[in-house]
């Protein structure tokens, strides 16, 4: 019998969030001067490592920064106000679910690791 479900924040709960992950991207190229394709692996598995807890906000910066032999750019702390709650679009489809579990009597949850 299941007794709880837990839904993920981002991509689960909310489909989307105008201005987040489309233009991250870019706005991290655009701080180094460089090519999305030539640094996204990189800055991907420093996001990874700031999503578990590895390494701060500021840790991620100081790592990316000196894989790409480039100094910490200073307007670092602007780029994470990406996107607003306000803007954050529902995914109804998960609503709905949520509402079939509560007539159930099912608990249900939302985690995230960022």
């Amino acid at each position: 019998m299941i007794k709880a479900v837990i839904f993920d924040f981002m991509g689960v709960v909310v489909s989307d969030m105008p201005g987040r992950s489309s233009n991250l991207k870019e706005k991290i190229a655009n701080l180094y001067g460089m090519k999305v394709e030539d640094i996204w692996d990189r800055v991907w598995s420093h996001i990874y490592e700031m999503s578990i807890g590895k390494i701060d906000e500021e840790g991620f910066w100081k790592l990316l920064s000196k894989d790409l032999g480039k100094s910490v750019p200073l307007d670092w702390k602007a780029i994470w106000k990406f996107g607003e709650t306000e803007k954050a679009v529902l995914n109804q489809q998960v609503v709905g679910l949520v509402k079939e579990l509560k007539n159930k009597e099912i608990k249900s949850f939302v985690l995230s690791n960022t």
